[in-house]
């Protein structure tokens, strides 16, 4: 929709900008047309964006895949040991027994984390990590239980980065790249160093003579077809004006080499006008830079009866000569006629380099949400310790107590006890509302303040806290945790 708006904002302007000159050609005259094509191939050079690593999101995935066959049972996880000579993890195989399109798919996930297991150092690592490597079995059971929605969550997640990543390959940098360097220099030409006479002739209709290449007030309309002919056609007189000394888009640009429509040096002449270029800005492309620039330069475009023009067009053609015309024609009788500039293919190309950097931007955005997404479920994944030595501490004040409530208060306690010994930094001390710095800044220790912690527990006992009786806090009416029953292979397999 941008995009549209404008384009939209540029033929305006182009109304406003129409003319119909018979002036003999200046030097200078055509400094701002010079400047506007320079900014439309300085893209080729530009800093485009790229697709996002997901590096970080398949070391996450993998690392949770690696936990949950670190807690497996061994006898599921002798499946995937190594067979034959030289030793290789097995291919999926269903057996007698129908394909299971889910566990196909999961296969290499699996496969993969018994190597990275394998060569694991030290031994035992990834269970560390998560503080599973004293578990009981019991405690083993109630781990891989909790594990299993988060790394479903997690096999999502990382299958759609993947979708994603390939389709987004339609419109990566090098496509991008492509598509800028076909409107600029055609196709063929990689770009300004690869520019050759030939090159430009065959990137533009392979024509015999300038008049062939930029058009006449028949009307013709010229073969050039990129940025680069089309500045060779406005910018380089004639040689026979002033001795080649006419300039009219540069007064540092070279001296015209040809006379007589001659090309026969187009591709060095070319060159050279774009050496006198600006030098490009020193930031990424963005698809509004593309579209503005496209828009400033169609809005230079002059308008007669039977045809357009870029640039300045006195007399018969445009053969570099200042009384006859520096420019490029297009003939504007019929709606087919027309076609060669509203379809001009570096026009095309221009636009679709601009809707490419969209997509780009849009899919770059949504890899980077999966991604921390992943991330966040990982860690979640390897602090489940936490929550299963909570609810045993809760089970265990229970007992003695015969107190929920008490139980649960101890367990919060003793939590945010753990949460405050492991803050370094006095300043992140103080910020802790259950926490309070002992010692120097730079010495010191971070420990719980006991008296906020019982001021929350009295609180709460008089229903002044939150989810006090009367509120709208959701609570269960029997259980603190809720375990969704599954089948035993899911359990099992974690998938």
């Amino acid at each position: 929709m941008k995009l549209k708006m404008a384009l939209r904002m540029a033929a305006v302007a182009a109304i406003v900008a129409q003319t119909t000159t018979t002036e003999a050609i200046s030097a200078g005259d055509h400094e701002h047309l010079f400047l506007d094509l320079c900014a439309l191939i300085s893209f080729t050079e530009r800093k485009i964006p790229d697709i996002p690593e997901t590096a970080s999101a398949q070391a996450a995935f993998h690392e949770i895949i690696k936990l949950n066959s670190s807690l497996s049972e061994s006898k599921w996880r002798k499946q995937f040991d190594k067979q034959g000579q030289p030793a290789t993890r097995p291919k999926y195989k269903a057996g007698d027994k129908p394909a299971d399109p889910l566990i196909e798919k999961r296969w290499n996930s699996w496969t993969q984390a018994e190597d990275e297991l394998e060569k694991e150092t030290p031994k035992g690592k990834t269970l560390a990590a998560a503080g599973a490597n004293t578990l009981s079995e019991t405690q083993r059971r109630r781990f891989l239980a909790l594990l299993q929605p988060i790394a479903e969550t997690a096999a999502d997640v990382y299958s759609e980065i993947q979708s994603v990543q390939a389709s987004a390959q339609h419109f990566s940098q090098a496509a991008i790249k492509a598509e800028l360097n076909h409107a600029v220099y055609g196709a063929g030409v990689s770009g300004k160093a690869d520019l050759t006479t030939d090159k430009l002739k065959a990137a533009n209709g392979n024509p015999s003579n300038r008049g062939e290449l930029c058009g006449a007030e028949a009307p013709t309309t010229g073969k050039a077809v990129t940025i680069t002919a089309i500045l060779y056609c406005v910018c380089e007189a004639d040689n026979g004006e002033a001795s080649g000394s006419l300039k009219a888009c540069a007064d540092h640009q070279t001296n015209a080499r040809e006379t007589g429509g001659a090309i026969t040096q187009v591709g060095q002449a070319t060159t050279d006008l774009i050496g006198k270029c600006p030098g490009e800005a020193d930031k990424p492309l963005t698809p509004t830079e593309i579209v503005h620039a496209l828009a400033r330069f169609e809005a230079t475009k002059k308008t007669k009866a039977k045809y357009i023009t870029f640039g300045t067009l006195t007399s018969t053609g445009c053969n570099g000569s200042s009384t006859s015309g520096l420019c490029v024609v297009y003939k504007t009788p019929t709606a087919t006629d027309a076609e060669a500039i509203t379809k001009a293919p570096w026009r095309k190309h221009l636009l679709t380099a601009a809707e490419l950097l969209n997509k780009q931007a849009r899919a770059a955005a949504y890899i980077e949400t999966l991604t921390t997404k992943l991330t966040q479920l990982k860690n979640q994944a390897f602090n489940q310790r936490a929550i299963i030595d909570m609810q045993e501490q809760v089970s265990t004040t229970l007992r003695s107590t015969g107190s929920p409530q008490k139980a649960a208060e101890q367990a919060t306690a003793q939590r945010k006890k753990e949460q405050c010994e492991v803050i370094e930094k006095a300043e992140d001390c103080k910020n802790n509302g259950n926490c309070k710095w002992q010692g120097p800044d730079d010495k010191g220790t971070c420990k719980l303040d006991e008296s906020k912690v019982a001021t929350q527990a009295n609180s709460a006992g008089t229903g002044a806290g939150e989810g006090a009786a009367g509120t709208n806090t959701n609570t269960t009416t029997s259980k603190s945790f809720v375990i969704k029953k599954a089948p035993l292979l899911l359990a099992v397999l974690l998938f």
